[in-house]
């Protein structure tokens, strides 16, 4: 347990936690749900569209969802022992 500075009590998880698969397959569907909103809230956003700089951060946001969710299908098919 960790004192907070403002007075907040911070308790560690053990790593010790096993995750299994479906924990994995939960995290996927709620990328794919963060990437859709992104997707057709800020991207689609006329500021977006219009601000490079905007643009170019919420692209950089989704190409590192992308990549999780690429991470995480390899830890599903590891934690099933499927060939690649």
């Amino acid at each position: 347990m960790t004192k907070h500075p403002y007075g907040v009590t911070i308790i560690s998880v053990s790593m010790s936690v096993k995750l299994r698969d479906r924990d994995y397959i939960t995290m996927l569907d709620r990328i794919n749900v963060v990437t859709d909103l992104i997707d057709n809230h800020l991207q689609q956003h006329p500021v977006a569209k219009i601000d490079t700089d905007i643009k170019d951060r919420i692209s950089k946001i989704v190409d590192d969802l992308h990549t999780t969710h690429r991470e995480l299908i390899y830890k599903i098919n590891e934690l099933n022992n499927f060939e690649f």
